[in-house]
């Protein structure tokens, strides 16, 4: 299977992967501001000034921020999209236009140059465009048999789209339409134009497999594919791109001259913007406090710059530049609206670390992860395996695939250490001597056999092979829960032979109520009535599957942060209070006088 980083360069495929950057280890943290949420425009005037100035908090339904003709294009509207041109330093509306259908920022027909934009109006099947007042220009009616949006070159002589059988291109000039390449998907659609020009992005689908293809205007050429949905941008030869390594987001940049390279933040982020102008990436995501963390990254340096503290009703949804401002646009969940506001990305000291480097499975850097990984399982008395270590014994039910970027490796083996270190010394050496050994596997990608029924993907699972136990976890956002839910189920061993606290677990349930007991029959479960309130009695339907389930949902939920509200009820609370119970009972924790991570949610009554 091909891969995207001997891809990505696209016309001037990559035949090798350049070295790992070494890292800085000593970093300079980015100094934060703190911008609370306002009814009126969703930052509080205490953040005004130099970071962050509130310019706009008219566009109470903006979705979307693209930078045209020296101002910012506004895209609003929830049924039908308006765009507003805002221009000078308060960016004061100059020219609007209203449409009467939606437009999805995202639609590939979209395309802005300096003094024109176009876009696929899919009422009247045209391609329409826009001059620098927003005024219409032209229209041009879509070609016979069209399936998806088209999208028109940047000299606006060229349209190029997808039939039900080939990729075409029609010359406006002459009238000629020709065949690029001739194939056929159950769904296919143009979605980008890249590298000035010269080649164009179609995303195709057969049944559930998605793939996306880089296709050479002037010969018709596959000059790159990818597994799956993938985002480009490019600017002349530099290229930005998004996509799903399993489950974690993987950003890559560079020019068709380089080796591509990845941005690696320290957290997993939620959005991101990538901004080429300024050769730059905005990222964003929930800090364990509760707040929202947008943070700025000079592509160029590698280097974090600058960095802001939302509350966390209000987070970004778009974002955009100039050549020295950046523009976000952010909602506030709480009283809902946008509002635009200009950030000063120059107040802050950019940070030491360095958080880009080589996309690629550099030898060195692995054998650095591999030293490491080794390290942590000595640190807590068990094994964690890594790349292939960590596939060479899979379950009957269960395809697991190495994950072998090194950065990816060395992320997730830092975070599985600060997890790991909520638990008491030895209490993972003991639930280890239930068995042979145990093992932790971080895996790109867990994939459900054909043969087996199994889910189609999972984000962890738990195995017993040879007297060996494994946790099996997918690198990326959901390996916190993945491993807080199947650890337990493996702890289970050691708390059933040595604690007798699970012995009438069922009794705390609702009269009437049984397990299903099958997870087929429960994935048809639909059953609001013990999810809510005060008759809450389980963290979700999957919980009423079966007892063990129950109780190692209980169990993640109850190391996670901001889950108070699930553990109000009576319930909720006597489960949690079993579980603790159950624990220092088996692990000879009874005398502990503290409180372990797991009980943060115990009322004061049952402490």
């Amino acid at each position: 299977m091909k891969r995207l980083f001997f891809l990505l360069c696209i016309c001037l495929l990559l035949s090798g992967c350049g070295e790992m950057e070494a890292a800085e280890t000593n970093s300079t943290a980015t100094a934060a501001t703190a911008v609370p949420a306002q009814e009126e425009a969703a930052i509080s005037s205490q953040a005004t000034g130099e970071t962050l100035q509130i310019l706009s908090s008219q566009a109470a339904d903006g979705y979307c921020l693209r930078a045209f003709h020296g101002g910012l294009l506004l895209f609003s509207g929830s049924e039908k999209t308006t765009l507003t041109l805002l221009q000078g330093e308060d960016l004061s509306a100059v020219a609007s236009v209203s449409l009467e259908f939606f437009l999805d920022s995202a639609d590939p027909s979209i395309q802005i140059w300096e003094d024109t934009l176009s876009y696929f109006d899919p009422l009247q099947q045209q391609t329409v465009v826009l001059d620098r007042t927003l005024k219409e220009v032209s229209r041009i009616a879509a070609p016979d048999g069209l399936v998806g949006s088209p999208v028109l070159s940047s000299d606006k002589n060229v349209l190029y789209y997808c039939t039900a059988n080939a990729l075409r291109a029609w010359d406006l000039r002459t009238g000629i339409r020709r065949m690029i390449k001739e194939f056929s998907y159950a769904r296919q659609s143009v979605s980008g134009l890249h590298l000035n020009d010269t080649v164009v992005q179609c995303s195709v689908q057969d049944g559930t497999q998605s793939r996306t293809l880089l296709i050479s205007v002037k010969d018709g050429r596959l000059a790159a594919e990818h597994d799956g949905q993938l985002s480009l941008v490019t600017q002349g030869n530099q290229y930005y791109a998004s996509f799903l390594s399993g489950t974690v987001q993987t950003l890559v940049f560079g020019d068709t001259s380089q080796s591509p390279k990845m941005l690696m933040p320290d957290g997993l982020f939620e959005q991101w913007y990538f901004l080429p102008a300024l050769h730059s990436v905005v990222t964003s995501q929930k800090a364990t406090d509760g707040t929202v963390e947008i943070s700025y990254f000079d592509l160029s340096s590698g280097r974090m710059t600058a960095c802001l503290s939302l509350d966390g009703q209000t987070i970004p949804v778009s974002a955009a530049c100039d050549s020295r401002w950046v523009y976000l646009l952010l909602y506030n969940e709480q009283n809902p609206h946008t509002t635009i506001c200009r950030w000063d990305i120059t107040t802050q000291t950019p940070s030491n670390q360095i958080y880009t480097s080589a996309y690629s499975a550099d030898s060195v850097a692995l054998a650095q992860c591999q030293q490491t990984a080794k390290e942590l399982g000595e640190k807590y008395g068990i094994e964690i395996l890594i790349g292939q270590d960590a596939v060479a014994v899979q379950p009957w039910d269960y395809d697991l695939e190495a994950e072998t970027l090194a950065p990816i490796l060395q992320r997730e083996l830092d975070l599985l250490d600060q997890r790991l270190e909520q638990y008491p010394t030895g209490m993972l050496s003991a639930t280890a001597s239930d068995f042979s050994s145990l093992k932790i596997c971080i895996v790109r990608r867990l994939t459900g056999t054909a043969e087996s029924g199994s889910l189609d993907s999972a984000n962890g699972l738990h195995f017993l092979n040879d007297g060996d136990a494994y946790v099996a976890l997918a690198a990326g956002k959901y390996a916190e829960q993945a491993l807080y839910h199947e650890l337990f189920h493996v702890m289970e061993t050691h708390i059933l032979n040595l604690s007798t606290a699970f012995d009438q677990w069922e009794a705390l349930n609702p009269a009437g109520f049984t397990y299903d007991n099958d997870f087929a029959k429960n994935e048809q479960r639909d059953h609001e009535t013990y999810l809510t309130g005060e008759d809450r009695a389980f963290v979700d339907t999957y919980a009423m599957s079966f007892p063990a389930e129950d109780r190692a949902r209980t169990m993640e939920y109850a190391m996670l942060p901001g889950k108070a509200e699930t553990f109000q009820s009576p319930t909720m609370q006597a489960k949690l209070m079993k579980i603790c119970e159950a624990i220092r009972e088996a692990y000879n924790l009874e005398s502990e006088d503290c409180l372990f991570p797991w009980e943060q949610y115990l009322d004061a009554a049952y402490q």
